[in-house]
């Protein structure tokens, strides 16, 4: 009884943390191995979707994030709607920020088009993301960015009706986490 007290932590730490932070730092490297690789020599113009190559090399993100959520201790987390394969599923994903996992989970589940604040592209695997799913940046700052915003926004929408090469919008309206009582 004494000896499972003592030796209880040290075998925990052992056999899950450190093969949890190792397996963590692994995919995110790879994640962002795959987002560089799929944006090398890509024009900054995010109007234009990605070709099929690109596409390809983009296609394990979605189990990659998927086993980094298991990593993290979210054993599986459902989502609700569908992916964009024609017309009859809607081009927009609009669901409350109310962590830091959110973005993760349906990165894993549909990899989206985020609407983001352009300050996130000065963080590299962000700034990797935005030009590989092809996102919509605003300036916060800037009123007529916002206007400009919703003019992609409505744009990129009416595009993806018809064209499937066009990844789903992600749309947090919050814009940053809260606590879901806004």
């Amino acid at each position: 009884h004494i000896l499972y007290k003592i030796f209880k932590y040290p075998i925990v730490f052992l056999l899950l943390f450190i093969p949890r932070i190792i397996f963590s730092i692994l995919d995110i490297l790879l994640i962002f191995l795959l987002f560089k690789l799929a944006t090398i020599g890509l024009t900054s113009d995010m109007t234009i979707p990605l070709g099929p190559c690109r596409r390809r090399i983009l296609s394990p993100v979605g189990f990659i994030t998927r086993f980094l959520t298991f990593c993290w201790g979210f054993y599986w987390a459902t989502t609700k709607g569908h992916k964009i394969t024609d017309s009859t599923v809607a081009p927009i994903i609009v669901c409350n920020h109310t962590s830091y996992m959110d973005p993760l989970i349906l990165a894993g589940e549909y990899l989206p088009s985020p609407i983001s604040a352009i300050e996130n592209m000065k963080i590299p695997i962000v700034s990797s993301l935005m030009l590989a799913t092809r996102g919509i940046l605003i300036d916060r700052s800037d009123s007529n960015s916002r206007e400009k915003a919703k003019e992609d926004i409505r744009n990129r929408a009416n595009m993806a009706f018809g064209n499937n090469q066009y990844n789903q919008l992600l749309i947090f309206p919050e814009g940053t986490c809260t606590n879901g009582t806004v």
